[in-house]
């Protein structure tokens, strides 16, 4: 018992050593639920600087998620207000979201596959359209929406090529996996 009380007191005065020293335990660099690009997932480009959708989307009307990296564009400045009615479309490989019914509003875009909370870019419990056109030559490539974040909740199933007008779980979506 005296030898394991001398190991713990090391042990404690070793760790309070490396803390005072500025450097941070071993354990702070294993990632949680998500990886650590999810962790600056709010920070986004736009117009050449970064804003943070997690508190506003300063004028975007359409953000794109890739590979970590958060892209957007300002329709009204990027391609005019004339192409803003009839952009309804999303690129074959992602799964996109609106914020209004028939593909209109902001659109959120993803291409990562894992589990997005939406809450990140301003988005928890504003989606109403979805339309996943992921592809995968292996096979089906399902998106899902959770009503909690990291997929918590209920989950409901989008498979590859389908597109809804106005989900059933309108306004009700945290996190997306796709």
């Amino acid at each position: 018992m005296r030898l394991a009380l001398k190991l713990t007191s090391a042990m404690a005065t070793t760790v309070l050593a490396v803390l005072a020293a500025g450097a941070e335990p071993a354990s702070a660099d294993v990632p949680g639920p998500f990886s650590a690009r999810d962790s600056r997932a709010s920070m986004a480009e736009l117009d050449g600087r970064t804003i943070d959708l997690s508190k506003d989307w300063q004028g975007a009307d359409e953000c794109a998620v890739s590979n970590g990296e958060t892209k957007c564009i300002d329709l009204d400045t990027t391609i005019g207000k004339s192409v803003r009615d009839e952009r309804a479309s999303c690129p074959k490989g992602w799964v996109c979201l609106w914020e209004d019914a028939g593909y209109k509003g902001r659109m959120l875009k993803f291409s990562d596959e894992y589990w997005h909370n939406l809450s990140n870019y301003s988005f928890d419990n504003k989606a109403t359209s979805l339309w996943n056109r992921q592809n995968d030559w292996v096979g089906s490539d399902n998106a899902y929406l959770a009503d909690k974040k990291a997929g918590g909740g209920w989950q409901q199933r989008y498979s590859e090529g389908t597109k809804v007008s106005t989900l059933g779980h309108n306004d009700d979506a945290s996190s997306i996996y796709g």
